[in-house]
């Protein structure tokens, strides 16, 4: 495996950030500040996710050309049970997850490609209609630990792991032109992985959490919006507000109608002894909890990180299948893949709370990873056992850029643009050995672009919605030069495909 040495790239892609005008009550939310926060959750997660695709590559060689496009729809289910722990402080930050998750899918697809060689008179026509389904299940675990060394420079370190299951049922009929009669198939695979990793960081600046702010905010706007406000808070008693919604979220009172009663009660005594409400009504507490307790977006934040980190990954794959062809003895196939890989990056995360109602997040990615895989297959076919390997040592570069905008209209609701674009170049030395061909190749070069654009609606009630929209633009390509194929002179082959998707999500958490 080569050393890398990390690379810091600057950008001066950031935004200022600007004074925060909260609906009729002014303050500087991205001064807020709070270290010392305690947040447990505890949800389960499930969505509905149908999407379209469509795609095309073309592939030629000195001695044929290989052209394919095609069109595909799914139907994609996901339960996630997830549990979290976050605890920041001063001077150190450690949080931790684990999660299991279960994925029913079912895909239909259609697909036509053409296959010309130097040496047939025409070229060969096929089309194929596929049906799948299957599930993919997984166990997944994190935890990571920050220290503050010196003022806003840090060093963290982290864990995490992956095990994965996952079973796929295949059923495909394949046209072609005469004399290819049509033909059946199928095939059964079952699939596991695992995978670990070790990530280590050193960086500079803080990220520091501002919800808190953002939701005392909304409490006394709501409450001024219905006359209940007897005078305009200043900058000192929101930030005693929010620090004291940071408590109280955090007191331990073990039953459920206990806690809410505990909360609503110590804000609204809290908002009485400091002159801001009279006697509390019913108007009064149902403002408190539709301005507080509705409030479960995802925590905003505000600042700027810079940190370069390397990453130690481990992952074991196996797959075991089963097919069957009109005419054609059942194949069993046994594959195992190894993977190892070091990657060395930069990071710049800047996080702008531009009012109350509207937050900008900036993230910069630049990644170099070496990695190592090995891949070992056997294939039995009516008692002949047939074996193959290949080996893989590639470094690839990585860029990525994302940006989101939120816009919070109410306590209850937000909206979410994200842009995000990535690109990742590969240039990797290949061989292959089989029982009838050994094949070498260097200076194999691949390319991946992927763009992506997703609008997201949430709405927090008792069970928080989601409603998402997305397009994704892949392009892929590659080329290798000096490739041989035991005796044969060299060659060169270049591949490049597009792909469009459209999803389309709908999502529920029950708290």
């Amino acid at each position: 495996m080569k050393v890398l040495l990390p690379t810091l790239v600057v950008s001066a892609f950031l935004v200022p950030t600007s004074f925060a005008s909260a609906g009729g009550i002014e303050y500087p939310l991205a001064e807020f500040r709070t270290t010392d926060i305690v947040r447990n959750k505890l949800f389960l997660w499930a969505s509905f996710s149908p999407s379209l695709g469509n795609g095309s590559s073309v592939e030629r060689t000195p001695r044929d050309e290989f052209l394919w496009d095609g069109d595909s729809s799914s139907l994609e289910g996901n339960i996630q049970v997830r549990g979290s722990r976050l605890v920041d402080r001063p001077r150190t930050i450690y949080d931790v997850e684990l999660s299991a998750a279960y994925a029913p899918r079912f895909i239909d697809s259609h697909d036509s490609y053409t296959y010309e060689h130097a040496e047939n008179e025409s070229p060969r026509r096929n089309s194929r209609d596929t049906n799948s389904d299957g599930y993919y299940s997984s166990v997944s675990g994190s935890a990571r630990h920050r220290d503050y060394i010196s003022g806003h420079w840090f060093r963290e370190a982290g864990v995490s792991g992956r095990a994965a299951w996952s079973y796929t049922s295949i059923r495909q009929t394949r046209a072609g032109d005469p004399p290819d009669p049509m033909s059946h198939s199928g095939s059964e695979t079952d699939s596991r992985d695992a995978q670990f990793a070790i990530p280590l960081r050193l960086g500079v600046g803080r990220i520091h959490e501002v919800s808190y702010a953002r939701t005392a905010l909304y409490i006394l706007d709501d409450l001024e919006d219905r006359g209940r406000l007897l005078r305009r808070p200043d900058r000192e008693t929101i930030d005693d507000l929010a620090n004291r919604l940071r408590e109280v979220e955090n007191d331990r009172v073990f039953d459920s109608r206990e806690h809410r009663i505990h909360e609503f009660r110590e804000v609204a005594t809290f908002l009485q002894e400091r002159g801001l409400i009279g006697d509390v009504d019913v108007e009064t507490y149902a403002s408190i909890k539709d301005s507080w307790r509705y409030v479960s977006h995802p925590a905003r934040g505000s600042g700027l990180e810079a940190s370069i980190g390397a990453t130690y990954t481990r992952a074991d794959l196996g797959r075991n299948s089963k097919s069957t062809n009109e005419g054609v003895p059942i194949t069993l196939l046994d594959d195992v893949e190894s993977i190892r890989s070091l990657a060395f990056d930069t990071r710049i995360v800047r996080q702008s709370p531009l009012s109350k109602i509207l937050q900008l997040d900036q993230e910069l990615e630049v990644l170099i990873r070496d990695a190592d895989s090995k891949s070992d297959t056997a294939r039995l076919i009516s008692g002949d056992r047939k074996l193959w390997h290949e080996e893989r040592d590639g470094t690839s570069f990585e860029a990525a850029v994302a940006i989101n905008a939120t816009y919070y209209p109410t306590s209850r609701d937000s909206w979410e643009l994200s842009l995000a674009g990535r690109h990742v170049a590969t240039v990797s030395d290949e061989e292959s050995r089989g029982p009838d061909f050994d094949r070498r190749a260097s200076d194999v070069h691949r390319d991946s672009s992927r763009f992506e654009a997703s609008t997201t609606w949430t709405r927090s009630l008792s069970l928080q919605t989601t409603l998402v929209v997305g397009y994704t633009f892949l392009h892929d390509s590659s080329r290798s030069s000096d490739e041989v194929i035991e005796d044969r002179p060299p060659t060169r082959t270049r591949i490049s495909g597009d792909g469009h998707s459209i999803d389309l999500a709908y999502t529920y958490e029950i708290f």
